[in-house]
């Protein structure tokens, strides 16, 4: 739970958590700017699938997602029913607001005819137009971004299995087990990058931290063991050829990690959303400006709250799809189970693991019984060679 600890606290205080457990190493005193440029530390696939796990996320995200879906369709009925108090309480802050000198006899309808040609030509199409164009690029914006995401996690999947068959030509050794936690805690973390979440504010996301990954480290591994083995002092040779692909599988994986966290980082900012909701209202307003006449609402009420309807919750399910798109890993459409496949990986790589270690312990124990065999019959042959030499003395 201590690794737990330290991937949950904020950026810069878990770089200083990092830093200061490797002061018993180099006795160095910590400190907080030191503590950036301080190299990767990878971290258990346990603890951070257990960071990003949250059964209240969940349930929030559920909610969310529900909402998403169940909104568009429910609106127009509340819509619907709540028309006449919406135009009574826009009739009351118009008169509130302007203060009139003289009284309305027809109902607004002079009133309404005489605004309608300003309305229904210059405004309410800028307003239109704009809120189309924005709807539009919205919209495939976020749906090519979550082409891109999706894109990305499979070519890295199919990446991690190059690499885990490579890995296999690796000799039984330290160097193998270190290359394939490596891999394993690289999956655990795409794993983690590719669930659902609330939001994207956590730190694979931080601009300081978010293309550091276990793929560092894996280089450093590398290039430390072609130094030792340039310079003869290992027995784990590797031949060129694997440390090549190797090198190149390595490389195409931190391209796609770069174009998937890239896209993932490239949303809109609150404020255009805000603008789109100002463009949605002020449709809405004009709509009302139009229908302010109680001879229109007298003769054609069902008509009104049906257009009222239809209009509200089109823009209701707009927004709807806009929250939908801006989570790729919740909602309709989801592109999550994405990430089944890197559970697999994973699987394959611990249980590669396990079988390699019953390997080594198997020829552990066989090297001891072999050896305890030799031993008994190195001391059967001194016993005879003693028995014998006792023998020729005694004649």
């Amino acid at each position: 739970m201590s690794h737990v600890r330290s991937f949950q606290r904020p950026p810069r205080l878990q770089h200083f958590h990092l830093s200061s457990n490797l002061q018993s190493f180099n006795n160095k005193k910590p400190d907080a700017d030191d503590a950036l440029s301080i190299p990767y530390i990878p971290l258990t696939y346990e603890s951070i699938e257990e960071t990003y796990s949250s059964e209240e996320s969940e349930k929030e995200l559920d909610i969310r997602s529900t909402m998403n879906v169940v909104l568009p369709f429910l609106f127009p009925f509340f819509a619907f029913e709540t028309y006449d108090e919406v135009a009574a309480l826009w009739e009351f802050c118009v008169e509130t607001l302007f203060t009139k000198s003289w009284v309305t006899v027809d109902g607004g309808a002079y009133q309404a005819r005489i605004i309608a040609p300003a309305v229904n030509g210059v405004v309410v199409p800028a307003m239109a137009v704009l809120f189309a164009t924005l709807t539009s690029t919205t919209i495939s914006s976020l749906r090519d971004r979550q082409h891109t995401v999706h894109r990305s996690i499979n070519l890295e999947a199919g990446e991690l299995r190059a690499l885990e068959c490579v890995l296999e030509e690796f000799p039984t050794g330290n160097l193998k087990r270190s290359a394939r936690n490596y891999l394993v805690q690289y999956t655990s973390r795409l794993i983690s990058e590719s669930s659902p979440r609330e939001s994207l504010d956590h730190d694979f996301t931080n601009p300081r931290r978010n293309m550091d990954s276990e793929l560092n480290g894996l280089i450093s591994l590398l290039n430390r063991h072609v130094r030792e083995q340039d310079q003869k002092q290992t027995t784990e040779t590797i031949p060129p050829h694997i440390l090549s692909e190797v090198y190149s599988s390595v490389t195409k994986l931190r391209d796609h990690r770069h174009n998937r966290i890239t896209a993932l980082q490239s949303y809109f900012p609150p404020l255009h959303y805000a603008v789109l909701g100002v463009l949605a209202l002020s449709e809405c307003i004009a709509f009302l400006m139009e229908t302010n006449q109680e001879i229109l609402v007298f003769l054609n009420a069902f008509q009104l709250r049906i257009l009222w309807s239809m209009l509200t919750s089109t823009f209701v399910a707009c927004f709807a799809l806009f929250s939908d798109l801006n989570s790729p890993f919740s909602g309709s459409y989801s592109i999550a189970t994405s990430a089944d496949q890197l559970r697999t990986i994973r699987i394959t790589l611990n249980a590669s693991a396990r079988q390699e270690e019953r390997e080594t312990e198997k020829n552990g124990k066989e090297h001891t019984t072999v050896k305890t065999q030799q031993i008994f019959t190195q001391q059967v042959k001194n016993i005879t060679m003693s028995g014998t030499g006792t023998n020729g003395i005694e004649e």
